[in-house]
Parts: structure tokens; C-alpha cells; sequence
């Protein structure tokens, strides 16, 4: 039976979301493939996961004792989960829509801008853009107002940090007439 592309788009969210909570996206990506090959190449396996005299937790333990060692622990649950909602047969569609959605997590990045006082949304943009630009990557920034910022403003994206402010500014012209 065909699976519907939103179920497939849920199934690959999902797999985003587990991934990026468990700061382990790129692990599960590269496991992705692994596992795909490794299904493709066992007509063995296909057989056995498909099998109605095999029990669920036959199927589970198996796969779990097979992928141990290979495979991301959170990937094995996931196609546990396929399996028992009998959605294995599925596994091409859904890891083609996780794949085209890690890949447009990778070029988003989020970060925070901290400023003295609140900019305008086309400030905020301005600098997402300028700041994309430099990363090439989509950028969201998330305003903060700090009070003991004089002006000027701090930009922290990933390891990415830009600052700008009237504080290290002063700090520097200091440190270079005391030099």
C-alpha cells in the first residue's frame, strides 16, 4: 500500500527532530546511508522483516542485535517504529524526504544579536542577511536587549562571534594607550 507523502513527511521530521535533540543529526545521516545499503544488499532481511510468522519482537530483537554496533541507536528505534506501524517497506521515501530536510537544516543556522536598545525588524534583517552572507547559510537572529551593553552589538551564531559593541571598543582603545 502507498504511504502518503505527508506520512512520509511526518516520519522524516520526526527522525529531524530526534536527531537534532539528541545533537546527533550528522551521525544519523551518515547511519542513514549505511543502513539503507545494508537493506538494499540483504534480500535475506528484506524476507525476515517481512515475514508473517516472525513476531514483532522477533523482528526487534533481531535488528537490534544485527545494527548494535552499526548503526545510531536512535536510527535503530526509528525503524523499529517503521517496522511495528508497518511502514518498513517505506524506508527509500522516508529517508529521501529526511535527507532534502537535514540538508535545509545545515544551511539554517539561528543565533542571537545582543544589543542596548530594541533594533527594528529591517535592522534585524539587514544584519541576518550581512551575517548569512559571511556564514553562506540562512541566518535567524533573536534580538536581546542587554542593559549593561553601552551600544553597538554582540552577534553569537554557532561558534561564530562578532563584537561589536561600544564596550569592547573602549576595552581595546584602553588596552592600546596603557600598551
Amino acid at each position: 500500500m502507498a504511504m502518503s507523502p505527508k506520512t512520509i513527511e511526518h516520519y522524516a521530521d520526526a527522525l529531524i527532530a530526534i536527531g537534532n535533540a539528541a545533537n546527533g543529526l550528522r551521525a544519523i545521516e551518515d547511519d542513514f546511508v549505511h543502513l539503507l545499503d545494508f537493506m538494499q544488499g540483504s534480500e535475506e532481511l528484506q524476507r525476515f522483516l517481512a515475514s508473517a510468522t516472525v513476531s514483532q519482537t522477533g523482528k526487534r530483537r533481531a535488528l537490534q542485535e544485527i545494527l548494535k554496533e552499526q548503526i545510531h541507536p536512535l536510527l535503530i528505534e526509528f525503524l523499529i517504529m517503521l517496522l511495528t506501524a508497518g511502514d518498513a517497506a517505506h524506508l527509500k521515501a522516508v529517508a529521501h524526504c529526511f535527507f532534502e530536510k537535514a540538508s535545509q537544516v545545515h544551511e539554517h543556522i539561528s543565533g542571537e544579536i545582543h544589543v542596548a536598545v530594541p533594533l527594528s525588524d529591517d535592522r534585524v534583517s539587514s544584519i541576518e542577511t550581512e551575517v548569512g552572507r559571511i556564514l553562506n547559510k540562512r541566518v535567524t537572529l533573536r534580538p536581546r536587549v542587554i542593559p549593561g551593553i553601552l551600544g553597538g552589538a554582540l552577534i553569537k551564531v554557532g561558534n561564530f562571534i562578532v563584537d561589536g559593541t561600544i564596550d569592547r571598543q573602549l576595552e581595546e582603545a584602553k588596552r592600546q594607550l596603557l600598551a
